[in-house]
């Protein structure tokens, strides 16, 4: 893996996507009980009850760098 390197000078801003599913799970699990105590039938996936397009992971940009330093900036 030392020779590996990337293809393209490109990521996410984001880390992680941890903080948005937390989210998103604690309003279908409410939303849920909700349905259920009203008589209602609940939601069965978590794409009725948000956007997964629109957690902090989503889409890639491209990086503006100096490319004498191109090297080590696609490096893995």
């Amino acid at each position: 893996m030392s020779r590996s390197k990337r293809k393209t000078p490109m990521s996410t801003f984001a880390t992680s996507q941890k903080d948005d599913k937390r989210m998103v799970n604690r309003i279908f699990r409410h939303k849920s009980k909700q349905a259920i105590n009203t008589g209602h039938e609940p939601p069965h996936r978590l794409r009725e009850v948000s956007d997964v397009y629109c957690f902090a992971g989503d889409g890639k940009t491209y990086w503006s760098f100096d490319w004498k330093d191109i090297e080590k900036i696609m490096r893995k």
